[in-house]
């Protein structure tokens, strides 16, 4: 199943993000605090890979709090539409629709946990135009009223034209009834009394195939949604692809202190850094098949009493366990070592983690610098791919090719050509995962493709809102801000095409500026300069790309 679009209603500070449409890869671009976080959270918590629980005094939004904890099951916070792909053939044999009416479908969640799935171009009608039905009981009256009747069969003749003309007229002609006034309708029209010696005669044939005809629509009103239909709602249920989301605050310390994290492990008050943190590090011990709490127990020297001697066989038990507990982590830095290179390229690292009595370590090696160094001494930049890296391998449970990530400011401590390749890096892990991030700098905006760019801001009323558009807003300051990391990826892709093979020089000010590429140029025309890369010179303080008209 593929994700195309999503809406949050009624989420933190979001009322209605309206539809929000979804590439392999997307970008929701927006100044801090206009909510993108917001934006992020609901998908994941429609269906996530691990954690994700709602929480009420977080996740409702406050001036709708009482509202909505009085009754959850009446709010939904995410709808999210999918096509079914593949699915869609098991989905067709289950419930007899036309494959093409299930091609779409869409997962809604609430805020009491429930999900529901509707198919929207399998929607059964739920009424119908009393037009129509006039036409069918007219049509049956005309071809009842020319047919001949035995004398006997006569009185059922009369009867069934005076019913047909009553009920004919009792709704408007451009009402809708449902289906319930439909069986009403129906109902009426069995009721007619007709003698068994008329049970053969062609006028009680010809009604009788109205009523048939009556009942066949009843059923069709009648007809339960494709999506209400338990085996099919299980089946887009389990098919629905896990949403895995990381931030920045889960990044991984060199040093652990393991008392701390067994404490926190065990908490559910926790705020969001804390708890992201938390996250990531139960992610870690589930990776090395360990858990905090053993660690700290196979490294646990040998209890005395003061003055006594430990036995020989204490001292053997002590000693085997700190054994098992360093084979263990080394095959978990094995292990870790082996999954990282299939996956990142840019440098082969190798990782070791280290358990020294209360604290846990993680060091670090690669080829250009082979001594060991603390992650935390290492690049942020590494410290985000580490941690993220074990998020979605242990999250996802192998599942790579069915996650969807979502990234809250990726790689936002990265250098600015880091950014560059992480936005490249992206590209690539979208061959087989979808992915949304969130972002405000400009190097993380691909300017060749902008379609794929949604501009989050927030309203006048204080809601966040998403759009395609990424125009600047006028007397808007907050779509401003959105559009300005677009605006700025733009600047910087056009000062990029006019430096290729200038030699940038940077002056003082304004004037050495201009007096500079002034003589620069008289030199170039009297031929008595002649630069192999033209010269650009430009000002320090200036924060902004080059202007057209200030290269040569």
């Amino acid at each position: 199943m593929e994700l195309k679009r999503f809406q949050v209603t009624n989420f933190r500070s979001v009322e209605d993000s309206e539809w929000i449409e979804i590439d392999r890869v997307t970008a929701l671009i927006g100044i801090n605090e206009s909510g993108k976080t917001n934006l992020l959270l609901p998908l994941w918590k429609l269906n996530p890979a691990r954690e994700g629980e709602i929480r009420p005094t977080s996740d409702y939004p406050k001036k709708l709090f009482g509202t909505i904890r009085a009754n959850p099951g009446q709010y939904c916070f995410i709808t999210a539409e999918f096509l079914t792909g593949d699915l869609a053939d098991t989905l067709a044999a289950t419930t007899g629709a036309s494959k093409d009416k299930l091609a779409r479908v869409y997962v809604r969640r609430y805020f009491d946990g429930k999900r529901t799935v509707e198919f929207p171009d399998a929607k059964a009608p739920r009424t119908t135009s009393f037009s129509s039905v006039q036409l069918l009981l007219k049509g049956a009256a005309e071809e009842i009223g020319v047919l001949q009747a035995l004398e006997t069969d006569e009185p059922v003749k009369t009867n069934i034209l005076a019913l047909l003309t009553e009920v004919s007229g009792s709704e408007s002609t451009d009402a809708m009834i449902d289906a319930t006034r439909l069986t009403g309708l129906h109902g009426r029209l069995e009721k007619l009394s007709i003698p068994p010696a008329s049970n053969s005669s062609a006028i009680v044939a010809r009604y009788r195939q109205l009523l048939t005809v009556l009942g066949t629509n009843v059923s069709a009103l009648m007809k339960a949604d494709p999506g209400s239909l338990e085996a099919v709602a299980a089946a887009v249920l389990k098919a629905m692809p896990k949403f895995l989301y990381y931030s920045n605050y889960g990044n991984l310390d060199s040093e652990i202190y393991l008392p701390h994290v067994v404490e926190n492990l065990k908490r559910e008050d926790l705020g969001n850094k804390e708890a992201a943190k938390a996250r990531t590090l139960r992610v870690l011990f589930n990776f090395v098949r360990l858990s905090a709490e053993e660690i700290l127990e196979l490294g646990q020297e040998i209890n005395l009493t003061k003055g006594a001697a430990p036995t020989d066989e204490q001292i053997a038990a002590t000693s085997e366990r700190k054994r098992e507990r360093s084979i263990l982590l080394q095959s978990a830095s094995a292990l870790l070592t082996q999954e990282f290179r299939k996956w990142w390229k840019q440098g082969d690292y190798r990782f070791r983690f280290e358990a020294d009595g209360n604290h846990f370590r993680i060091w670090v090696a690669d080829d250009r610098r082979p001594e060991e160094i603390e992650l935390e001494n290492r690049s942020t930049g590494l410290q985000w791919f580490l941690s993220f890296y074990l998020v979605f391998l242990v999250e996802s449970e192998g599942a790579h090719r069915d996650a969807i990530l979502l990234l809250d400011e990726p790689g936002l401590s990265l250098h600015p050509l880091a950014q560059r390749d992480l936005s490249a890096f992206f590209d690539g892990l979208a061959a087989t995962n979808q992915m949304l991030y969130t972002t405000h700098s400009p190097f993380l905006v691909d300017a060749d493709r902008l379609d794929r760019a949604r501009k989050v801001y927030l309203a006048p009323d204080g809601t966040t809102k998403a759009t395609e558009n990424l125009r600047e807003g006028k007397g808007d300051g907050g779509q401003r801000g959105a559009a300005y990391a677009v605006h700025s990826a733009l600047n910087l892709t056009i000062a990029e095409s006019l430096l290729l093979g200038c030699q940038p020089v940077i002056v003082e000010g304004a004037s050495d500026q201009h007096y500079l590429t002034a003589i620069k140029t008289l030199l170039i025309q009297r031929g008595k300069l002649r630069p192999r890369a033209s010269w650009c010179f430009r000002r320090q303080e200036e924060p902004k790309p080059l202007a057209p008209w200030q290269a040569y």
